[in-house]
């Protein structure tokens, strides 16, 4: 270094597709120049107690288009859509690019890429979610495999602590039903607020299939989501023993010795002329009676 300037010969830059197939040690200390073409939510974690945070983006040249994860929070403006970035001392992992504290991370002139190239970034960022799958089939899947789920939410615990490397983390368990299914636990990890309630129905996505001590169960991800869906029409068969009315609704006995309540007017309206419906009920038990529900609300009963 000469006056303050450094007279080494110029970095010999590369493409990414060099750098992610490099079989050089860590770190990978050749110049990487690239657009970044898509970027995620900044990500919130602890790591030995300490609150840090990552941010997800894709960067692409030429030659191809590549995951890079930023941990240096510093950095993140830098990673703006649209900036081209010149890159120094980063990580070459499981062909993804990784920026640290100790990386060197320059805005140089715009480089255009190939709208096909902005298109492959933009998917590893924001992948499609999982395929959506009844409960039943869903806890078919092999182990460690990603699906969607749609379901009622039909219980939910309190927030608790675990310690993952020696820091303490949240999760929180939900139970979902659906017609194939009564009962399916799904944890959520890092559960962000949600306004979905007991008795809404969901759809939580990108769940991995768990499978511990005879137990399968779903666990979130990076990138689950959990959103209030409408709930599904749902057609139901029952043989009806005996009847209540009180008022408005009407309480069914059903063969099995459970009970199903509906519409006192909706039933009346399914019977004949001038027939009453605990009179009917017994007169005709057991009785099948067809009802047609969209999550709590009764839409129609016929005979």
């Amino acid at each position: 270094m000469v006056n303050g300037f450094n007279h080494a010969l110029p970095l010999q830059m590369t493409t990414l597709t060099e750098a992610v197939s490099s079989r050089k040690p860590l770190p990978y200390d050749a110049g990487v120049k690239a657009k970044v073409v898509a970027r995620g939510s900044i990500l919130h974690y602890t790591s030995q107690g300490q609150d840090k945070q990552s941010l997800t983006v894709a960067l692409a040249d030429f030659s191809s288009a590549v995951k890079c994860i930023v941990y240096d929070a510093a950095k993140f403006p830098r990673f703006a859509v649209g900036h081209t970035v010149s890159l120094r001392n980063i990580i070459i992992r499981n062909n993804t690019i990784i920026i640290t504290k100790t990386s060197i991370v320059f805005l140089v002139p715009r480089m255009d890429v190939l709208q096909e190239r902005e298109r492959e970034g933009d998917h590893l960022v924001h992948p499609p979610p999982a395929p959506e799958l009844p409960l039943e089939q869903a806890l078919w899947s092999p182990a460690k495999s990603k699906v969607t789920v749609k379901g009622q939410l039909i219980q939910e615990d309190s927030v608790r602590e675990v310690t993952v490397n020696s820091s303490p983390v949240k999760l929180k368990d939900l139970f979902l039903k659906d017609s194939t299914r009564e009962k399916v636990k799904v944890t959520l990890w890092r559960p962000a607020p949600t306004e979905a309630k007991q008795g809404d129905f969901v759809v939580i996505t990108d769940c991995v299939v768990n499978s511990y001590k005879n137990e399968v169960s779903l666990s979130s991800t990076s990138s689950t989501t959990m959103k209030i869906a409408e709930a599904p029409l749902e057609t139901s068969q029952l043989t009806v023993v005996g009847a209540a009315v009180k008022g408005e609704t009407t309480e069914l006995l059903l063969e099995d010795g459970s009970t199903r309540v509906v519409p006192s007017e909706m039933f009346q309206t399914a019977l004949p002329a001038g027939s009453f419906i605990e009179e009917y009920v017994v007169d005709n038990a057991p009785l099948v009676v067809v009802v047609t529900s969209k999550g709590a609300s009764t839409i129609q009963v016929q005979l």
